[in-house]
C-alpha cells in the first residue's frame, strides 16, 4: 500500500467530505454541506492518501481565543476522521503529527478541540483546558417572558446577541474572542440544522439567548450567554415550556435556579501547542518585572520544534531551565485551567529551582476556564 501524507489539495474537498460524511454519520447532509461551502480551507485541511484514496483527514478554522485576557489565535480541529478499514494502521497519528506542523508552519499558536472520547489525544500532548456543566431541567408549563424564533429568522437580532455574547465571554478564560463576522458565521453554522433561539429582552437589548435544538428525545441548548442568573434562569424556562426535557451546555460557574433542575459537569476541550514560542509571546509580549530571568524547559513528543527552554516570552534561550514541563501540561497552566502547584502534585512537572517555580505558580492563577464552539 502507497501512503502520502500531505496539506489538501483542490481536488480533495469532495473525498474529505464524503469521509467526514460517512464517519460522522449524526451530522445533517444540510450541515456538512454548509460546513464544506463555508468552513473548509485547505491550507488547514491535513489529509493521507492510501492507493489514492483519502483514507484519513482532518482539518481546521481559524480565530481567535481569549486566554488571560489577551488575544491568542488558534485553529479549531475538526473532522478527525478514518474509514474504519484503515483503522489501526497508524494513519490518524501519521495526519495528526503533519497537522500540527501544517498549523505551526501557518504562524498558529493553538488547536483547540472538543473530541468525542478526550482520553484518546491524552498520548498526543493534548488535555483538558475547559469544562462543562450540563444542566437538565424537566419539562414543565413555566410562565416566563422569553420568546422562541427560528434562528434563521431573526438574522436584524444578531447584533444584540452579539452584544450579550461579548460582554458576557469577558470573564472566561479559554473562550472565543468572536468578532461579529466569526458571530454571524457561529449563527449561520446553527441555522444549517434549523436551530430554534429563545431570548429574553428588556426593552431591546437581549438580556439572555439560548441556541437550541429539538431532537427526538430532549432539547439540547448548545450557545447560552446572559446578563445575570435571574435571566439565564427566565430564558431556560422557556425552552422548557416545549414539552421536551432541556439539557443546556453551561460554565461551571453559572447559576440555574429552577425548582427539580440537576448538573453533570464533564470535560469539554482540549488544546494542543504549534507553536509554543507564538503562545508564550502573546501571553507575556513584555516579561513581567521580576520574571526576567525564569527560564521553562519545553518537551513535545509530538511538535519536535516545540523542544527547548524558553523565557516567558517566547525566546529560546541556551540557558539552565528552572522547570521542565510537556508542553500540553504548560498549556493548561497558561490557559488557567490547573495550577503549577497541581501539576507538581500530579508528577507532571520537575522542579529545578523551587523559588522560581513558586514565583511562577503565583504568576499563573487559576482562571474561569469555558468554551463554547466545538465541530
Amino acid at each position: 500500500m502507497t501512503t502520502n501524507v500531505r496539506m489538501a489539495n483542490k481536488q480533495d474537498k469532495e473525498g474529505i467530505k464524503k469521509l467526514w460524511s460517512e464517519v460522522f454519520v449524526d451530522d445533517s447532509t444540510n450541515f456538512v454541506e454548509w460546513f464544506y461551502e463555508n468552513r473548509y480551507n485547505r491550507a488547514f485541511a491535513t489529509c493521507l492518501e492510501a492507493d489514492g484514496e483519502i483514507a484519513s483527514a482532518m482539518q481546521g478554522y481559524p480565530f481567535n481565543l481569549r486566554i488571560r485576557g489577551r488575544i491568542v489565535q488558534a485553529s479549531i480541529l475538526a473532522g478527525v476522521s478514518t474509514y474504519e478499514k484503515h483503522r489501526g494502521k497508524g494513519f490518524m497519528s501519521k495526519v495528526f503529527k503533519a497537522h500540527m506542523e501544517q498549523i505551526r508552519d501557518a504562524g498558529i499558536p493553538l488547536v483547540p478541540h472538543t473530541p468525542a472520547n478526550t482520553p484518546t489525544f491524552f498520548s498526543k500532548g493534548h488535555y483538558p483546558v475547559t469544562e462543562t456543566k450540563i444542566v437538565t431541567i424537566k419539562a414543565m408549563d413555566y410562565d416566563s417572558e422569553a420568546k422562541i424564533f427560528p434562528l434563521k429568522d431573526i438574522k436584524s437580532e444578531y447584533g444584540n446577541m452579539f452584544a450579550c455574547y461579548t460582554k458576557w465571554s469577558l470573564p472566561y478564560s479559554g473562550i472565543v474572542a468572536r468578532s461579529m463576522s466569526d458571530f454571524t458565521l457561529k449563527m449561520a453554522d446553527y441555522s444549517a440544522d434549523d436551530s430554534k433561539v429563545s431570548i429574553l429582552y428588556k426593552g431591546s437589548n437581549v438580556k439572555a439567548y439560548g441556541v437550541f435544538y429539538i431532537l427526538p428525545e430532549y432539547i439540547y441548548v448548545e450557545e447560552i450567554a446572559y446578563d445575570s442568573s435571574e435571566s439565564l434562569t427566565e430564558m431556560l424556562k422557556k425552552v422548557a415550556t416545549l414539552g421536551k426535557e432541556v439539557r443546556a451546555k453551561l460554565p461551571t460557574d453559572s447559576v440555574v435556579n429552577i425548582e427539580g433542575a440537576t448538573s453533570k459537569t464533564r470535560l469539554q476541550g482540549v488544546v494542543g501547542v504549534a507553536n509554543m514560542s507564538a503562545f508564550l509571546k502573546a501571553l507575556f509580549p513584555f516579561i513581567p518585572k521580576d520574571y526576567e530571568d525564569s527560564c521553562i524547559e519545553v518537551v513535545d513528543r509530538i511538535v519536535d520544534t516545540n523542544n527547548g527552554v524558553y523565557k516567558l516570552d517566547g525566546r529560546v534561550v541556551n540557558e539552565k531551565p528552572h522547570i521542565t514541563i510537556e508542553a500540553g501540561r504548560l498549556a493548561q497552566v497558561l490557559c488557567g485551567y490547573k495550577t503549577l502547584d497541581e501539576q507538581l502534585e500530579e508528577n507532571n512537572v520537575v522542579v529545578h529551582d523551587k523559588a522560581i517555580f513558586d514565583r511562577l505558580n503565583n504568576l499563573l492563577p487559576k482562571e474561569k476556564c469555558f468554551i463554547i464552539d466545538e465541530y
